[in-house]
């Protein structure tokens, strides 16, 4: 057959073809536009399901009390229970009232087996060094706490004099909450002069010292000797065991040089001037409060009896240059942020995805103190010594048992900045389950290698819960772990409420297509009418001619083929356009291209046939009537 056959009998007619394309044309717009809007409301359905996760986070009961002495600050006592601190083992005062017990990975493979139980996610934390960037600029007569362990220096200095305590001086002797006060008889202020800083930040803690670079050094009694003592400044307990004696303070003679290791006392600060002392328990079985350096040469640092100085130098400065680094894969399963108390400010969160990117999110704050933004890099020197989280401690080294040996470097991409709403006074509420302004969180690819833990703080776990099996998950397993011992923290992240949500619209949409499905073969129903059922005496006419039945419904199939293809394709592609978001779905234009051309062939087959059984004398008469 001749295909001027089948231009003629498209234009036999021009006023019917405009109509039947325009029809075809609103069908398939109309069609694809109710499809791909349900099929991307039940994609987007299932995709929030497989990516929500119901949180849990555990801790061992009894958990700690926050009324507990010094758990204000939760400074002190933490350090010196903690296996890396000097004070280890105290007999009297239990490390269950400042340490959560820790979660065990045999705990962990036992919780993972529980039904619903999708994942966990196990954070840590290490040190990162950064050379060019400051953990903090302090302004010390602000600091919350009262033994911030970044405020020591190291100073080699010379002794002008010595000076008894008298007057206003007798009022910085140390009160003990338990045990001995500090001896005022035997205890010192000595006068420096010649002072030079060779570990630890001159810039952020000056040397104004009261009277003249005056140094406090408290003496102890001879018979606390080897005990353990505590110190009470208000709200802040710290327990000490390292102190000088009334012995020590004969070793001090004015015009000799030393080197001194001293801390800033900022319990009885004035306006002015922070107080500098000789009282750092931290130097316990480490490096004495002062060496006497006279008589040595000028390269004195680099013997080997000096290098645990040296260590204690690189630790004293590093300290200030330390950020909380952790190693993490999904920043919104965090308990606090799953809370809605730890937010995005800028960017977002870390993402399963970003494993294997080298990318990180900062506190806004510090950010902003430091001139960062989005997109900018941040250099670190990772260490390899896992932390145990704890928000006022971070990962500062202050003891040498928590300063990494091995370090690699790593340079990051900022994608993000976080904020703690309840900045201010979380320290006080959530110290193992939030994070210091200084913590950098990076993709857990990046953990060095060796710094994984087998015991865990609870804030660094995290249980997922896999979105089907949420309510049996709270109904059945919630209460035995309870029953077990367990403190659960459990957080459905809203998924309840945004299911119920993303179902009535897609059952809106559901009906949306029922509709136009339903509109679109009425459409098909009036085209295969108008272009097929009107021209039937056309049809009888070929048949009457001598043509075979098959030529003579390729004659009207083909030309409607034509038109359908030629109305379908740019009312698909218009539809997708429209709705924004085709590549969401890329089924729906391949359904829309096959679905309303086949429906319309496929009516307009059945009728062809059914003229075909016709004596084509019929269906002229037919036609004449018509």
């Amino acid at each position: 057959m001749k295909s001027s056959l089948w231009i003629k009998t498209l234009f036999r007619s021009p006023v019917r073809t405009i109509v039947t394309w325009v029809l075809l044309l609103a069908a398939a717009f109309q069609f694809t536009l109710s499809l791909t809007d349900y099929l991307s409301t039940r994609k987007g359905l299932e995709e929030a399901k497989e990516r929500m996760k119901g949180t849990l986070n555990l801790e061992h009961a009894p958990g700690l009390d926050p009324s507990a002495p010094g758990m204000n600050t939760g400074t002190g006592i933490f350090l010196m229970t903690d296996p890396t601190g000097p004070g280890t083992g105290i007999g009297r005062f239990s490390p269950d009232l400042y340490h959560a017990q820790p979660i065990t990975d045999m705990e962990l493979e036992d919780l993972c087996t529980i039904p619903g139980v999708a994942d966990v996610e196990v954070r840590v934390m290490t040190a990162g060094v950064s050379e060019y960037l400051r953990t903090t600029d302090y302004d010390y007569r602000a600091v919350q706490t009262d033994y911030p362990y970044e405020f020591r220096l190291i100073l080699e200095a010379t002794v002008s004099e010595i000076k008894k305590l008298q007057g206003e001086d007798l009022s910085w002797t140390v009160v003990a909450v338990m045990g001995e006060n500090c001896d005022p008889e035997t205890s010192r202020i000595l006068t420096l002069e010649d002072i030079q800083v060779i570990g630890g930040e001159p810039e952020v803690l000056p040397l104004h010292m009261n009277n003249g670079d005056e140094l406090m050094a408290f003496a102890f009694p001879e018979s606390t000797r080897g005990q353990m003592g505590i110190w009470g400044y208000g709200n802040f307990v710290f327990l000490f065991q390292n102190r000088l004696y009334p012995d020590d303070m004969t070793q001090l003679e004015p015009g000799r040089r030393y080197v001194f290791a001293v801390r800033v006392d900022l319990s009885y600060h004035d306006a002015e001037f922070p107080r500098y002392v000789l009282a750092d328990d931290t130097l316990l079985n480490w490096w004495p409060y002062f060496t006497d350096v006279t008589d040595l040469p000028e390269n004195y640092l680099e013997g080997e009896d000096f290098a645990p100085l040296r260590e204690l130098m690189q630790i004293t400065t590093d300290d200030w240059h330390t950020l909380d680094v952790v190693y993490a894969g999904d920043m919104s399963v965090i308990r606090r942020a799953a809370d809605l108390r730890f937010v995005p400010a800028e960017g977002r969160f870390l993402e399963p995805e970003d494993a294997g990117k080298a990318v990180c999110v900062v506190n806004a704050d510090f950010a902003y103190a430091n001139g960062l933004s989005l997109g900018d890099t941040l250099r670190l020197k990772l260490g390899d010594y896992p932390m145990e989280q704890h928000v006022s401690l971070g990962a500062v080294a202050s003891t040498r048992g928590r300063y990494a040996k091995n370090w690699t470097e790593q340079e990051f991409t900022i994608i993000g900045t976080w904020r703690d709403v309840n900045q201010g006074n979380y320290l006080a509420e959530d110290y193992i389950w939030a994070y210091s302004d200084a913590t950098v969180f990076v993709p857990q690819t990046f953990l060095p290698e060796g710094a994984k833990r087998s015991e865990h703080s609870p804030g660094d776990v995290t249980l997922l819960i896999d979105a089907d099996a949420m309510n049996d998950f709270v109904e059945n397993e919630l209460p035995k772990l309870e029953a077990e011992g367990w403190i659960t923290y459990w957080n459905d992240r809203g998924w309840p409420q945004m299911e119920e949500e993303l179902k009535q619209v897609s059952q809106t949409s559901l009906y949306k297509l029922l509709a136009f499905g339903a509109a679109t073969l009425l459409v098909i129903a009036l085209t295969v009418y108008l272009f097929v059922a009107r021209r039937s005496r056309d049809y009888a006419i070929l048949r009457a001619m001598g043509m075979d039945r098959s030529h003579s419904g390729r004659s009207l199939l083909v030309p409607l083929l034509c038109l359908t293809l030629a109305a379908v394709i740019p009312g698909t592609a218009a539809a997708l356009l429209w709705y924004g978001r085709s590549g969401t779905v890329t089924l729906t234009p391949v359904l829309s291209v096959l679905i309303l051309p086949i429906l319309t062939m496929l009516a307009a087959l059945i009728l062809v046939r059914r003229m075909g059984r016709i004596s084509p004398l019929l269906l002229i008469h037919a036609g004449v009537k018509k």
